[in-house]
This record gives C-alpha cells, sequence and structure tokens, in this order.
C-alpha cells in the first residue's frame, strides 16, 4: 500500500514537471519504508530498460505481447527509439534510491 506521494517540496509544478519525478514510500509495515523515484526515462536510461525488459521477457512471457526472442535482437539505438520521450509517448522507470532501475 502507497502512504505517500510527492512530486516536489513546494507542490509548484507543471503538468511535464509531475511525470519526471515522483517519489513513492510505500507502507513501511510491507517494505520497510523503501523509497522508490518515478520518472519519465530518456536515452541514457536504454541499457538499463532493455535489461530489465530482457530479464523480465524471460521470466514472465506471459505478461508480454513480445518475445524474448524477437527483443534480444534489438539493437541499443532501436532502445533508444522506443523508450526516448515525445509529445504523444513516454516510458516510465522505477529506481531504488541507490539509483537502480527496477520496475517499468
Amino acid at each position: 500500500m502507497i502512504s505517500s506521494v510527492a512530486c516536489c517540496a513546494n507542490g509548484q509544478f507543471s503538468e511535464v514537471d509531475k511525470l519526471t519525478m515522483v517519489c513513492v514510500r510505500t507502507d513501511q509495515r510491507e517494505t520497510g519504508g523503501i523509497l522508490m523515484n518515478i520518472r519519465v526515462l530518456d536515452e541514457h536510461d536504454a541499457r538499463f530498460y532493455q535489461e530489465l525488459r530482457l530479464s523480465a521477457l524471460r521470466t514472465n512471457p506471459e505478461a508480454f505481447g513480445s518475445t524474448y526472442e524477437r527483443e534480444v535482437k534489438f539493437s541499443l539505438e532501436m532502445v533508444v527509439e522506443r523508450i526516448k520521450p515525445t509529445e504523444g509517448k513516454f516510458v516510465l522507470g522505477a529506481f531504488e534510491d541507490s539509483g537502480s532501475l527496477v520496475g517499468s
């Protein structure tokens, strides 16, 4: 259960800023109070996104409309284009305090 969500300290931000960074603190009884940073992924996140996605495709293939065999052939440039934010699309990533991408 999420106990709080905060986008910035002063509460003043635009719609784009709301999508840029959100901190989520889960109920401490469930997770020990792990702080997750949720933000829009960009080109610099492509390698980590690709690693995470390929791992998830292997672990839970039923959750995807693609396959590991197909996506393992994607070049890093293809992944960059896939996650690069545009006016009509964006991909969110969940990061631990350590900076590791742990979800998308």
